[in-house]
């Protein structure tokens, strides 16, 4: 993560910050010429600024130098800090208001307009920078990069068939969007269900050595107390992590709580999703933070919400159309047929 920030640092400061510094008279910055001493000393400080950008303090080669190294080891993180600002932008869902559900009720396919020239420019800086944009070696793009093959040759064949500008029409292509770990999440909220139940009935000084500590009758008389006044008659709650697939625990005792709250720990702890060693307490700073941020996922999910009933308002707007066009098909060929039996006497 280090050595990526560090190349994105170089990166901006190369191609962007260096030359309008080094040469601002290029660029618009001035609209005079310099004097060879302005020039000398603003190679001074681009040699600083290239010095921070790298990372690296100043060595023998510029002993007069050497007092500013405790300024570039400060400036370091700070230019990272500027970098990360400059480059942080929007993702494209957010910026343009789309969604997963957006291509299923758009009238019209999206079509992009390229030069042939600027696909082998991206191209040929993603090979590049391979390797800092794709760490991971199962990483998509990797599959995509391998798959296009080399450019040289790509580039010369079109070339060959007289094509500049490119035209491309987008197709939706729907994928299975089913969560690989959706039964880990699953498991793993049910778990802090049980948990917050039985941290309200049980206490200790750890979670282990509350999930370990010998159910009494009073345990129990709390328990049906706590389900009496969490689930109400006439009361609409379901309860603390409520889901349709989750178990119902108010048909449970609570000896049979914190056994099914074992047996989910030692299949989490199975997948790698918690560990023993802290005695469970990754759960606890879960709830921790699921009730710090309820309110935002309150907010989140409203937003989730809207979105729905928006894309089944366009849906419905999309199904009117289709079912106008069907209409109009429907009519144009029937009036073909009659055209055809006209004809046919």
């Amino acid at each position: 993560m280090h050595e990526r920030k560090a190349h994105i640092n170089l990166t901006l400061w190369k191609f962007y910050l260096q030359p309008a510094l080094t040469a601002p008279e290029n660029f618009g910055v001035v609209e005079k010429q310099l004097s060879p001493l302005q020039k000398r000393n603003l190679g001074e400080v681009a040699k600083v600024l290239s010095q921070i950008a790298t990372g690296r303090q100043f060595g023998g080669d510029n002993i007069y130098l050497q007092p500013l190294n405790a300024f570039i080891v400060e400036s370091i993180e700070r230019l990272t800090v500027l970098t990360e600002n400059v480059i942080a932008v929007p993702d494209a869902e957010s910026t343009f208001d789309i969604d997963e559900y957006n291509d299923l009720y758009a009238k019209n396919k999206p079509t992009l307009y390229i030069k042939m020239a600027d696909i082998f420019a991206i191209y040929t800086l993603i090979a590049n920078d391979l390797v800092h944009l794709c760490p991971n070696r199962d990483d998509v793009l990797r599959e995509i990069m391998q798959d296009l093959g080399s450019a040289k040759h790509n580039e010369s064949e079109m070339r060959s068939a007289g094509l500049s500008d490119i035209q491309l029409f987008l197709t939706p292509k729907l994928y299975e969007t089913e969560d690989p770990d959706a039964l880990v999440k699953l498991l793993f909220m049910e778990t802090k269900r049980c948990i917050l139940y039985i941290i309200r009935v049980q206490t200790g000084s750890n979670l282990m050595e509350i999930l370990v500590k010998r159910v009494t009758p009073e345990d129990e008389h709390k328990w049906q107390m706590l389900l009496n006044d969490d689930f109400a008659s006439g009361s609409n709650t379901r309860g603390v992590y409520s889901d349709a697939n989750m178990v119902d625990v108010t048909r449970m005792s609570y000896f049979d709580l914190k056994r099914m709250a074992l047996e989910n720990i030692m299949r989490l702890e199975q997948a790698g999703r918690i560990t023993r060693q802290n005695y469970y307490q990754d759960i606890l700073n879960a709830i921790a933070l699921d009730i710090r941020t309820k309110s935002r996922r309150r907010v989140q999910r409203q937003r989730e919400l809207e979105g729905v009933r928006l894309t089944l308002s366009n849906l419905h707007e999309k199904a009117k159309y289709l079912e106008q066009q069907r209409k109009s098909y429907d009519d144009y060929i029937e009036q073909a047929m009659a055209t055809l039996q006209n004809k046919k006497g």
